[in-house]
């Protein structure tokens, strides 16, 4: 991995706690309005900023594959590969095959965008699928 010294600025996390023992958090940079978890682990609180920051740095070509591609980049393929996947196939069948191969559901909503009612159908049509 190719790494470049920039300066990626200043993430918030605007926490609260819960009665149940969770957390209640906004995570922004900049002052932006930024993404709104509820009912999280402090570990996830944690998780979820690595996943900010990697994504801001990764829009600003910080890491890269080595070959100058960034990873950002290697995503939007990603996508468009499973959007032109999709198309030629029902989506219950891709999310399977993406599911099979490791995907998480919270990768499949929050990065590809598929929806949790189909990530639910899928998964619920797979016999050795283990949630």
């Amino acid at each position: 991995m190719e790494l470049k010294e920039i300066d990626l600025g200043t993430f918030e996390a605007d926490v609260k706690f819960l009665e149940n023992g969770s957390y209640d958090v906004w995570l922004s940079h900049e002052g932006s309005s930024g993404s709104h978890y509820t009912d999280v682990s402090a570990d996830r609180i944690g998780e979820l900023l690595a996943g900010d920051i990697e994504c801001f740095a990764e829009s600003y070509g910080v890491f890269t594959t080595g070959k100058g591609l960034t990873l950002s980049r290697a995503k939007e393929l990603l996508n468009f590969v499973i959007e032109h996947e999709s198309a030629g196939r029902n989506c219950k069948d891709t999310l399977k095959h993406l599911l099979f191969l490791g995907f998480t559901k919270d990768e499949l909503s929050t990065e590809f965008g598929f929806s949790p009612s189909d990530i639910q159908d899928a998964m619920e049509d797979m016999d050795d699928y283990e949630d």
